[in-house]
């Protein structure tokens, strides 16, 4: 929806996923024919719970957590049980996996050691996912740009707003 208030919502319903949607940007050139989607990982792919701690307590205590934790898959987040849905169906695509029509990345924040914990979170899922991003907080925008996005979730209008120029 474009009505942020919608959007809430129905996440405050906790019913299903919701996002707003934001106008395509004005220019875009796709590098191929392929469909790219990219998600933010923390609270769009994963549960808001590590965020939680990175905003309560620091990127200290985050990290720390991380580590002690890195063989704890993360909780589902709203836009889980899509990727592992699209991952399946690249499974299912007539062509090998690295020449599919659908690409998947992740395009996060997070960076090591908390890189981890996805990396063995996605194994759990048995999810292929073509590119992952650890940025360690840098725009997202210029990644999303070079990786042909045509679709990106993240949770934070700080990351969408500059990402909608490109994606």
């Amino acid at each position: 929806s474009k009505d942020s208030v919608d959007v809430q919502t129905v996440i405050d319903s906790k019913k299903c996923a919701a996002a707003v949607l934001y106008a395509p940007p004005t220019v875009f050139n796709p590098k191929d024919t392929r469909v790219k989607i990219a998600f933010d990982a923390d609270a769009v792919l994963f549960s808001d719970e590590s965020e939680f701690r990175f905003k309560t307590e620091g990127m200290d205590a985050f990290h720390d957590y991380e580590k002690e934790h890195v063989n704890d898959p993360l909780a589902e987040g709203p836009f889980a049980k899509l990727l592992i849905k699209l991952s399946k169906i690249q499974e299912h695509l007539p062509t090998r996996i690295e020449y599919s029509p659908l690409r998947l990345a992740i395009v996060t924040a997070r960076n090591a050691p908390s890189h981890m914990r996805v990396i063995k979170t996605l194994r759990k899922w048995n999810v292929y996912v073509d590119e992952v991003y650890f940025l360690g907080g840098l725009a997202k925008d210029k990644v999303l740009e070079a990786f042909g996005a045509h679709i990106f979730f993240d949770d934070q209008d700080t990351h969408v707003a500059p990402a909608s120029l490109v994606v």
